[in-house]
């Protein structure tokens, strides 16, 4: 392939479009590796920065007014749930860590490899216990039949203390087109719709923010009979998909690929001259 490329280049002009193709080739794995390198740090700072806000935990007075002032940091929470106004949103896979540290059970991706089972998380509005405020509240993971069956899940309906980090709505894909809910079931949904959201859960007048619950734990149990919702751990919110690991890997591939081009077209050019 580099001998055509050559070929053609020569053809074309020689030495300087050999040097032209080639050395555009070299500069753009080279500007990649300089960009993964970058990303390196990036997600090393942005990691350090999520440790540091989890070790934090502050109370409900301490809720900021809006999801804009969102970070890692835990909030206890104490209050009563609306289960007669929760949603559901999925199919999703579960929270990474919750059902299982690796494998499919893991909610996490093996290179594209397998797949998570599927079901719905389940988002439920809290009215707060010491302030008139109330709270939408991702309460954790069902599987795909509980809601499909009507098998009931956890849903206490007493007083509850909770933990929980601030979450954003998401952006829907632009491959998913409008309704953001089921046509057969107005609390099935499918990406977060905010404003459609505060309407079903009637939280309309509140502005809620978007807490997502904690399990008590940060151990895995080896009970492979979990209680639904599952939650994710602390050391799992806000995990990221990609990590430092992987930007340093393709940061060593694109600047390997860069050399080795260099090397290429020195060794063209060369037998270009002559």
């Amino acid at each position: 392939m580099a001998e055509s490329a050559a070929a053609a280049a020569a053809r074309g002009g020689g030495p300087k479009a050999t040097m032209a193709v080639f050395g555009s080739l070299c500069v753009g794995t080279f500007g990649l590796g300089c960009w993964q390198t970058s990303r390196y740090f990036d997600k090393v700072e942005m990691m350090k920065v999520r440790e540091e806000e989890l070790a934090i935990v502050a109370s409900s007075s301490d809720l900021p007014s809006s999801s804009s002032d969102s970070c890692f940091r835990r909030y206890e929470l104490r209050g009563t749930f609306r289960h007669e106004d929760e949603i559901w949103l999925g199919p999703r896979g579960p929270p990474p860590g919750a059902m299982a540290a690796d494998g499919p059970n893991s909610g996490r991706s093996s290179g594209g490899m397998s797949s998570s089972p599927q079901g719905y998380f389940v988002i439920t509005p809290l009215e707060l216990q010491q302030q008139k405020r109330v709270v939408l509240v991702n309460r954790g993971w069902v599987p795909l039949q509980h809601v499909k069956q009507k098998i009931a899940w956890n849903r206490p309906r007493n007083t509850v203390n909770i933990t929980g980090t601030i979450s954003s709505t998401e952006q829907p894909s632009k491959w998913i087109a409008p309704p953001a809910t089921s046509a057969k079931e107005p609390r099935h949904f499918i990406w977060m719709d905010r404003p459609i959201m505060e309407k079903q859960t009637n939280t309309e007048s509140h502005d809620p923010l978007l807490i997502t619950e904690i399990a008590a734990s940060s151990s895995l149990s080896q009970d492979t009979n979990f209680t639904f919702p599952v939650k994710p751990k602390s050391s799992t919110v806000g995990e990221y998909k990609v990590l430092p690991p992987t930007h340093a890997a393709y940061a060593f591939t694109w600047f390997g690929l860069s050399g080795a081009g260099v090397l290429m077209t020195r060794n063209l050019l060369n037998r270009l001259k002559k």
